[in-house]
């Protein structure tokens, strides 16, 4: 049996391997350094020491011995006569165990040094006797650290205290191997003060914090000499929970029986001062009265180490935190679908439900559990439940089973069931109305970053602040909204960005929990304020604005049409977040709001007031551009009517009418029609606006098109020219209105055989589309089409083929996106295949090239027959 007074490490080393003694003792600093260990090496020598003897009895006091074994070590007469073999003595008589390191040279074969086999019979710490000079760094450190974890367990043998609430998750715990591997090394490092350095994990209500500690906890139960878990979401359950570990059950103290609280906390508080090595978990620390009475422990305590589980992120420089996210999307299906195996309902394509139904929670660890303890109890699928969040959110987030979702860490407070809802509205309790108001604002928008512009109007926060307070009957009170979001931030309830925060999507469903309906209309209309009063005009200058607003327009869209709402603030807002839609090229999205903008000015005005024609002239703009020119031609025709009957014929505003009226009939070969319409628009807007104005250069734009259509080129130079001019004048070198101009006039020149002042012009042209507007705008694949057909009529038709082929797939992406064929899709083919077939392909190469490039079969016309599974390859399209 091991003497009672064997309590220490003891490092056998030649002096000149002294680099690697101290990568020994960096890897076991922590531990030293907060005494979880008694270490010894000949370097604890003082002047005066009589060395001998105190090596001797440094060996006799030793609980584990670490040769760090090299040619040197084995050259070394004292380490061969002296040390060695007196820790062999002491490793016979099993008062010693022995672990070795091979440092660099040969341990094994005919090579190996005969002195070896002194420890041959022996484990090596490193697998197989590799040298650790023969591994990399990074395998180095971990055999170091797997070494100081064996020396941990030899040291502090015997039962392992524990009072962990809950048992491991085993394989259902998914998506935190970083997150584990952070929490270990934080901890160890922080270990390298006198007094513990806490580690603290914060995150949001429901994001795995208890759960992370208590499985660290597990995984590395052999290296601690007690696992200890005390509830601290208050100063005074705190120190209820400590006394509790005095019981016979955890510490068994003997203070215990005294049946004093006050005493036992300072029993415990002893224990964990006089020991080593145990792990003490305070969960829940989600006050700042709780933290500060957690922090004040914490100061008293050496030997150990401390996990802090909050909602509060800020916390004071000796304590190292850990933020926790939401786990990976495909770690959170895998849980949902191993945690509902053999007790959901089997339903096709559960792989894709289950996708919806995590990205819809938001991966919120909670949520996860929750939805599939929800799914296993009813037994329905991943869409029955999705299906019954969305109409029923009330009902499902106040299900609980204590069996299965784990909130209260005390068994006598089962009765405080905290369901997903009460779970965050512990925090949002706490805070203030001016947070409380921004909270529930927020969660009508997209759980991505909200611009801080948003909520930046005094006005509108003051109205804000005044409806919660309605509602709520708190006072009203004045506060900045960055101390607002700071105060948020410190539970966790937003994440801060710069210039934005977010609010968790499933923070903001249970927002929506306490709200009836006619909660839900006032708090909607309050965001859609919000969003119109910050969302600019869809200038192109304001084009990064929006993209930074459009989210949150797209969200506030969804809630207007769901609860059929309507106001001027309502449709405007539809109006230009669709306009922008369109001007960025993504003209599905832009349809129904323009439709839904459209609606509310017709209900809101009657059908004859100017802002219906401005909501009738855009929606036919994008029916233009998206080819559907029968159905846009009509509602042109009425803006123009409405507009001249109610500005009369020679307003701005009829001009606007005329120019897009006009285009529509050029684009239907009606020329003629076209024409005066457009001389009409250039007219008033001279006269309005003077020569120089943008809106000449769009007439004068317009009008040069339908000149040289008409085989008018010597008539269109000059004014595509002045159209040039005016709009770099305007808007600086690099708009795409300019790009429009040097489009058009690169067209005439190449028409009229000037083949060498087009080509740079359009290389312009595609530069200045793809830096404003994408690479895959609809503009760019026009600009490079034309490149492409220069470089080809130039013989160049190496350098066209990529951009053609490139021309087909911004085409084809087009299809796809909205459903119908782009106009220029069929000719974009046909150019394609036929500069194939002048550079010499055969068919059968052709086919081969375009044969993986294919469309969905639900965009074709009926009489075109479609190949497997609905789609069809490119060759097959071309006529």
């Amino acid at each position: 049996m091991p003497s009672l007074n064997r309590d220490r490490v003891f490092v056998s080393y030649s002096h000149l391997d002294k680099e690697w003694l101290e990568r020994l003792r960096d890897a076991l600093a922590p531990e030293i350094r907060n005494d979880r260990i008694d270490y010894w090496d000949d370097r604890e020598l003082q002047p005066g020491d009589e060395w001998f003897d105190s090596i001797v009895q440094a060996i006799a006091r030793a609980r584990v011995a670490v040769l760090l074994v090299s040619p040197n070590f084995l050259a070394s007469r004292f380490i061969m006569q002296e040390e060695l073999p007196r820790i062999l003595e002491a490793h016979k008589d099993e008062e010693l165990t022995v672990l070795w390191l091979p440092l660099f040279g040969v341990f094994s074969g005919p090579d190996a040094p005969e002195s070896l086999a002194l420890i041959n019979d022996l484990q090596a710490a490193s697998p197989d006797m590799r040298p650790l000079a023969d591994l990399d760094e990074e395998s180095q450190d971990a055999l170091l650290l797997d070494c100081c974890r064996r020396i941990q367990r030899l040291l502090n043998p015997g039962r392992v205290p524990r009072n962990l609430r809950f048992q491991s998750l085993g394989s259902l715990f998914k998506g935190r191997d970083e997150e584990m591997a952070a929490l270990d090394s934080g901890l160890r490092r922080d270990g390298s003060m006198a007094i513990v350095q806490p580690q603290a994990i914060s995150g949001l209500g429901g994001i795995g914090k208890t759960r992370l500690a208590l499985e660290y906890a597990w995984s590395h139960e052999s290296e601690f000499t007690a696992l200890l878990f005390v509830s601290a979401y208050s100063p005074v359950e705190l120190e209820t929970s400590l006394a509790r570990l005095s019981g016979p059950d955890v510490l068994d103290l003997s203070e215990y029986k005294l049946g004093k609280p006050d005493e036992q906390v300072a029993a415990v508080i002893r224990w964990l001062q006089q020991n080593k090595g145990w792990l003490l978990v305070l969960d829940s620390v989600d006050t700042p009265e709780a933290a500060a009475a957690a922090q004040k422990l914490v100061a008293l305590l050496s030997g150990g180490r401390v996990l802090i589980t909050s909602r509060l992120t800020q916390w004071s420089g000796g304590t190292r935190v850990l933020s926790l996210d939401v786990i990976p999307a495909d770690d959170a299906v895998s849980f949902l679908l191993e945690f509902t195996k053999g007790r959901r309902a089997a339903r096709p394509d559960e792989g894709r439900q289950a996708e919806a139904l995590s990205e819809r929670l938001g991966y919120l660890p909670l949520a996860l559990t929750h939805a599939a303890a929800y799914i296993g109890y009813y037994g329905i699928g991943f869409g029955d439940y999705l299906a019954e969040f969305e109409r029923n959110l009330a009902s499902v987030l106040s299900y609980h089973d204590h069996n299965v979702i784990e909130y209260e860490t005390e068994p006598e407070k089962a009765g405080m069931v905290k369901t997903v809802a009460t779970t965050f509205f512990i925090s949002f309790d706490r805070l203030g109305p001016v947070e409380k108001s921004i909270l529930r604002a927020a969660s009508f928008l997209a759980p991505v970053p909200i611009p801080l512009m948003v909520f930046e109007s005094p006005e509108e926060m003051e109205t804000l602040v005044k409806i919660w307070c309605e509602e709520s009957g708190e006072q009203p009170v004045d506060k900045p909204i960055r101390d607002a979001l700071a105060e948020l931030a410190r539970f966790s309830l937003v994440t801060r960005g710069d210039g934005s925060f977010s609010v968790h999507r499933m923070v903001q469903a249970v927002q929506h929990y306490r709200l009836d309906k006619a909660g839900v209309v006032l708090w909607m209309e309050c965001a859609v304020r919000l969003v119109n009063e910050s969302f600019p005009s869809p200038e192109f200058s304001s084009w990064p604005t929006c993209e930074r607003l459009i989210a949150h327009a797209r969200s506030c869209a969804g809630f207007i049409e769901r609860l059929g709402f309507r106001s001027l603030e309502a449709a405007r807002l539809l109006n230009d977040s669709g306009c922008y839609f369109q001007f960025t090229a993504r003209y599905a999205e832009a349809e129904p709001l323009m439709r839904r903008a459209l609606a509310i000015d017709e209900q809101s005005f009657g059908p004859d007031h100017p802002k219906v024609a401005i909501s009738l002239n855009n929606l036919a703009a994008l029916l233009q551009v998206t080819n559907r020119l029968t159905e846009a031609e009509p509602l042109m025709r009425r803006a123009l009517a409405i507009d001249e009957l109610s500005f009369g014929p020679d307003h701005p505003k009829v001009a606007i009418r005329l120019n897009n009226l006009a285009q529509l009939l050029q684009d239907t070969n009606r020329l003629t029609d076209a024409e005066p319409l457009m001389r009409r628009a250039l007219a008033i807007d001279e006269q309005s606006f003077g020569p120089d104005h943008p809106e000449v250069a769009t007439d004068l734009n317009n009008l040069a098109q339908l000149l040289q259509d008409t085989n008018r080129p010597t008539e269109a130079e000059p004014l595509i020219r002045r159209a040039l001019a005016i709009d770099e004048q305007s808007f600086g070198p690099d708009h795409p209105n300019v790009a429009i101009r040097l489009n058009n006039l690169a067209q005439l020149l190449q028409d009229t055989n000037r083949l060498t002042e087009a080509e740079p012009l359009m290389r312009r042209v595609a530069e200045i589309f793809e830096k404003s507007l994408g690479a895959d705008h609809p503009n760019v694949a026009v600009a490079i089409n034309n490149l492409a057909h220069l470089l080809k009529d130039t013989n160049r038709l190496t350098e066209a083929e990529p951009l053609m082929r490139r021309v087909v797939e911004i085409r084809r992406q087009f299809t796809i996106a909205n459903g119908h064929q782009h106009p220029r899709l069929q000719a974009a083919i046909e150019n394609y295949v036929g500069l194939l077939g002048q550079m010499g392909r055969s068919w059968e190469e052709i086919k081969a090239l375009l044969d993986g490039i294919e469309i969905p079969g639900d965009v074709q016309t009926e009489s075109e027959n479609l190949g497997h599974n609905g789609v069809r390859p490119w060759w097959k399209f071309w006529k």
